[in-house]
C-alpha cells in the first residue's frame, strides 16, 4: 500500500497521462471495492435467509413433533373419559362394591392399597387378567359404597385400556380430591411400591401442583393442562422429574375425579429441550406462555 501511495504522488506531479493514470486506476479500486462490498450484503442478507428458513422449517417439525405427544395425552384421557362413563352406568352397584373390597382391601394404617396380583400380573375375580396397575386410598374405611364403585369403574378402564395405549403413553391414571389414586404403569422402575406399600397415611397430594391445576376452581372448564417439571411424588431423592398432564372428569356437574399422565424427563421431556440446532435453545411452554421445560432445568444431575 506504501508503494502504491508513492506512485500515486509522483504521477500526480510529474505529467498529465499520469494524472489521468493515477484517476483510472483510483477509480477502479473504488469501484471494485464497491462492487466487493454489494455483493458480500447481497450474500449475507441470502445466508441469512437461509439460516431463517431452516429454523422455521426446523421448528415448525419439531411443534408438530412435541404437539403430537400432548395431543396423544389429550385424545388419550377423553377416550378413557367415555369408557369410564359407559361403565360406570352398567355397573351393578353391589358386585363393584364387593369387587372393589377384595381387590383394594383395608390395611392395619387406614388405607387401602391395590393386592399384589393387580401389578404383578395374573387373572383377576372376573376372570379377566390384569398387570401393571397399583394404588393408594387414602382413609379407607370412611368411603361410601358410590366412592367404591367410582373408583372400581376407574380400575377398569385402567386395566382394558391400560395395555393398548401403552406404546403410546406408558402410564395413565385416576385421582380424587379425597386423595385416593389408581394407576397403570407396568414399565416403572419402581414397581409403584410406594403407592402399594411404603406411602405413609397421612400422604396427600391435593397441594401438588398437578392436583390443584385439576380442581374445579382452577379448571372449570376441564381442560387437559400440564404441570411444569416437578419431582415425581414416589421419588424422595428429588433426582426423577417429570411433567404431568390432566384431564378433570366430570358427571352431572360434579368433578368425580381426574384422568392424568406424567411425562418422565429421561423418557421424553430431555430429548425435545436439549436437541436442537447450533446456538438455538429449545422450551415448552403450556398454552398460556408458562414454562413446562427447558434445557436448564434437564441439566446436571436431574437424570
Amino acid at each position: 500500500m506504501g508503494i502504491l501511495s508513492v506512485w500515486l504522488r509522483r504521477a500526480f506531479k510529474n505529467s498529465l497521462a499520469g494524472k489521468i493514470a493515477a484517476a483510472v486506476l483510483i477509480s477502479t479500486i473504488l469501484v471494485t471495492a464497491a462492487g466487493s462490498t454489494a455483493a458480500f450484503l447481497v450474500y449475507r442478507e441470502a445466508a441469512l435467509h437461509g439460516a431463517l428458513d431452516t429454523t422455521l422449517a426446523y421448528l415448525r417439525e419439531r411443534r408438530k413433533t412435541e404437539e403430537r405427544v400432548f395431543r396423544d395425552i389429550r385424545d388419550i384421557h377423553r377416550t378413557a373419559a367415555r369408557l369410564y362413563e359407559r361403565r360406570l352406568a352398567r355397573l351393578d352397584r353391589a358386585q363393584a362394591s364387593r369387587a372393589f373390597d377384595r381387590l383394594f382391601p383395608m390395611q392395619a394404617d387406614g388405607t387401602r392399597r391395590s393386592v399384589d396380583l393387580l401389578f404383578d400380573g395374573g387373572r383377576g375375580p372376573d376372570g379377566v387378567d390384569v398387570s401393571g396397575i397399583g394404588s393408594f386410598i387414602a382413609n379407607g374405611a370412611v368411603l361410601t359404597r358410590d366412592e367404591k364403585v367410582e373408583l372400581y369403574a376407574a380400575y377398569l378402564v385402567l386395566r382394558d385400556m391400560g395395555p393398548i395405549v401403552q406404546a403410546r403413553l406408558d402410564n395413565i391414571y385416576f385421582f380424587t380430591s379425597a386423595n385416593r389414586m389408581v394407576m397403570f404403569a407396568p414399565d416403572r422402575e419402581d414397581r409403584l411400591e410406594y403407592y402399594r406399600h411404603r406411602a405413609p397415611a397421612s400422604f396427600a397430594f391435593q397441594h401438588e401442583e398437578f392436583a390443584v391445576i385439576s380442581s374445579m376452581a382452577a379448571n372449570p372448564g376441564a381442560l387437559t393442562r400440564c404441570t411444569g417439571l416437578r419431582s415425581l411424588m414416589s421419588d424422595p431423592s428429588g433426582v426423577r422429574l417429570s411433567s404431568a398432564c390432566t384431564t378433570p372428569m366430570d358427571l352431572a356437574g360434579r368433578r368425580v375425579g381426574v384422568w392424568g399422565s406424567s411425562i418422565v424427563l429421561a423418557n421424553g421431556l430431555r430429548a425435545s429441550v436439549e436437541e436442537t440446532l447450533p446456538g438455538a435453545h429449545n422450551a415448552i411452554l403450556d398454552r398460556h406462555g408458562d414454562l413446562i421445560a427447558h434445557a436448564q432445568e434437564v441439566g446436571g444431575d436431574n437424570r
